[in-house]
């Protein structure tokens, strides 16, 4: 997972890894978790409030699920 993906997480503290993954398995898609990423970047654009050398970073995120049912 990209690091400014992972801000929600570990700079944020607005979710714990275990509600990231459900975010993620909830939608099948990253763009949930990069919009919360965003909002909560611009909610603190000078860093304020979460220090960090950017205002925003590259965001990038892959969610990849197996079925383990269909490659049996």
């Amino acid at each position: 997972m990209g690091r400014s993906a992972s801000r929600l997480v570990d700079l944020f503290e607005l979710a714990t890894w275990e509600e990231l993954l459900a975010l993620l398995d909830e939608n099948g898609r990253p763009e949930e978790l990069l919009r919360q990423v965003r909002a909560a970047e611009a909610v603190d654009a000078e860093g304020r409030q979460w220090p960090r050398t950017k205002r925003s970073d590259d965001a990038t995120a892959v969610y990849l699920a197996i079925n383990e049912a269909a490659s049996g």
